[in-house]
């Protein structure tokens, strides 16, 4: 199954050009990312090719950015290949994910020119419902808040999306000794308030997690293992309903 990731020029998340994807290129990929590389993961394990087009819809946490003296001007000098995506082939994909749904205003158009493509969106930040108002058309809503359902039974739909995770080829490309874990406060204040997502993080909590992390070190692979196992069958079944659909 070929993917398409694409997001907008003034989206400071990912890399800073659009590029195919090429295998034991990831770490040319990491080196294109000029800050958070949440989604590097992500582009390797999906073998995903990359498009940034302009930037076409301003989601309310993109806003706040504009309004930063100096953004605008920064990513778009810091952006190269941005291509108009009324002038892109999304038919050589079966699957085109968006960083927001900011194809959602010319998302008819685009299904019709192109009925064998699954176009989806995920939220750049979940808190930015209303990209739900133009998200609506598209065929799947991967819902990283997993408040959703876990199968692919018709489009449109919303489905749970956990993001993919290459832990194996990671340990390759950064083989090194390391005497110490990290792990971002705000996944620790999830597991500790278990699942609440504003789980006030305070010393004396970090103090009582730390054990139980090396005390279930195998508890946790399993956990990731786990994971991972469930967004390959989700892909899976998103390649079933392009032959369904």
């Amino acid at each position: 199954m070929k993917v398409l990731f694409a997001k907008q020029q003034l989206d400071l998340v990912g890399p800073r050009q659009s590029f195919a994807y090429a295998d034991d290129h990831e770490l040319e990929i990491l080196r294109g990312f000029q800050g958070k590389v949440s989604l590097w993961e992500m582009l390797c394990a999906l073998k995903a090719d990359f498009l940034i087009t302009p930037t076409l819809v301003q989601a309310p946490w993109l806003s706040t950015l504009l309004a930063q003296p100096g953004y605008k001007d920064t990513m778009q000098k810091t952006t190269s290949q941005v291509i108009n995506p009324n002038e892109f082939d999304f038919g050589a994909y079966d699957v085109v994910i968006t960083h927001d749904s900011f194809l959602g205003l010319q998302i008819d158009a685009l299904k019709a020119k192109f009925p064998k493509t699954v176009f989806a969106y995920l939220l750049a930040e979940h808190s930015s419902w209303q990209m739900h108002r133009i998200g609506y058309k598209y065929d799947l809503y991967l819902d990283h808040t997993l408040e959703s359902v876990d199968d692919v039974v018709r489009l449109p739909q919303a489905v749970n999306f956990l993001f993919p995770r290459i832990p194996d080829r990671v340990r390759e490309l950064f083989y090194q000794e390391r005497t110490s874990v990290f792990l971002d406060y705000r996944s620790l204040g999830y597991f500790i308030g278990n699942g609440s997502n504003n789980f006030l993080l305070t010393e004396d909590k970090v103090k009582l997690v730390k054990p139980s992390w090396w005390e279930n070190k195998w508890l946790y692979f399993g956990y990731g293992a786990t994971l991972s196992y469930a967004v390959f069958t989700l892909i899976d079944q998103i390649g079933d309903s392009i032959k369904i659909f």
